[in-house]
């Protein structure tokens, strides 16, 4: 059997809890119609997540999310080594006219190391994973 593995991305996430977000209903639809799939969620991108989320809505709503997070059969939290968030800094200071924050550079190099697809909501990063 061959898994579908699809990476997260904070914009994503964002959309996806936040009812009020404009892409909210886009988000819910996307991880119904993926809800079999197997996801990645790195650290970086938890992280990332639960601050913003703790910003816009406090830190009940984001306590309340990371235990969704964290309890979801599908979502696999993954950790980068030493080594690999060595690469990814590489990576970062290496693109040109870079608009693309440590954590997108993150999501994209999951991406490609585990040869899949993100669910995010950033058109520079989508754009920048084409190039790669």
């Amino acid at each position: 059997m061959v898994f579908h593995v699809i990476v997260l991305d904070t914009s994503f996430l964002i959309s996806l809890y936040l009812s009020e977000d404009s892409n909210h209903e886009k988000a819910y639809n996307q991880m119904e119609s993926n809800k079999n799939e197997i996801t990645l969620l790195s650290d970086l991108i938890l992280f990332e997540t639960l601050t913003v989320l703790n910003y816009k809505k406090g830190i009940e709503f984001t306590k309340e999310v990371y235990r969704d997070l964290i309890t979801n059969k599908n979502v696999r939290n993954f950790y980068f080594t030493e080594k690999e968030r060595e690469d990814i800094l590489i990576k970062f200071f290496e693109i040109k006219q870079n608009k693309l924050s440590l954590q997108d550079v993150s999501v994209i190099y999951l991406a490609k190391k585990s040869n899949s697809e993100i669910l995010a909501f950033d058109e520079r990063m989508i754009k920048e994973v084409k190039r790669w």
